[in-house]
């Protein structure tokens, strides 16, 4: 389903977006949808997880920053990949896979909170670490 709404947009703000649509060569439109998007958790999402993720928009910067790092334990993310490797040469135990199940959802539940809070940083403007800033940090809490 899709609607169509006429909002007032600030003259700084509606500049802002302006500018920023021009330099990608979009329409200003698309890029307000596209902050939309951001701002909105998808809706596939289990209840209390949306919830939760939504809740960021209200975090401090600092808060979000700490948001960004893993909420998974190292132990428990090589438990998860131990698991999986498992899985390539026997079948699992229903304990085993019960387990699994749990990390997995854990891991998946850990990368939604950390994508959030860096979608959020980044619309407010902080730059992001890079892929191999953000892997040298995962292998450092290893």
């Amino acid at each position: 389903m899709s609607g169509t709404i006429t909002i007032e947009i600030p003259g700084s703000l509606f500049q802002s977006l302006k500018q920023k649509a021009d330099f990608m060569h979009r329409p200003v439109e698309d890029l307000v949808i596209q902050t939309l998007a951001i701002a909105a958790p998808p809706a596939d999402l289990p209840p209390g997880l949306a919830i939760e993720l939504e809740a960021k928009l209200n975090f401090s910067d600092d808060a979000l920053w700490a948001a960004t790092k893993p909420s998974i334990s190292a132990t428990e993310r090589a438990r998860l990949e131990q698991l999986n490797s498992l899985t390539g040469t026997r079948l699992l135990s229903e304990v085993e896979k019960e387990e699994q199940s749990q990390l997995l959802s854990a891991w998946q539940r850990s990368m939604a909170r950390r994508a959030r809070a860096f979608a959020i940083l980044k619309l407010r403007g902080h730059p992001l670490p890079t892929a191999e800033e953000l892997k040298a940090e995962v292998e450092q809490a290893a």
